[in-house]
């Protein structure tokens, strides 16, 4: 049971990031299915768990200039300053 649900953990993984090849390469809006092909072509898995990364590391950038967060973040300064 534990093997089959690693595998299908797998395949969901494949899944999203052949979805998101698909995604990117149609936004650029190409003419030709060879240029499709190629631009398929150059987006690895590597290339797209990279693009994850940097879009996740951005994301928790905004979410941390958020302004409840800047208040706890003032609070907690206060309370560690006063100690």
């Amino acid at each position: 049971m534990k093997q089959e649900t690693s595998v299908c953990v797998c395949v969901l993984q494949v899944f999203d990031v052949v979805r998101e090849q698909i995604t990117r390469a149609l936004q650029y809006q190409m003419t030709q299915l060879d240029q499709f092909r190629n631009k398929l072509g150059h987006l690895s898995y590597q290339d797209i768990t990279n693009l994850w990364q940097a879009e996740r590391t951005a994301k928790e950038k905004d979410e941390m200039l958020a302004t409840p967060i800047q208040y706890v973040n003032m609070l907690y300064s206060r309370v560690y300053d006063s100690v």
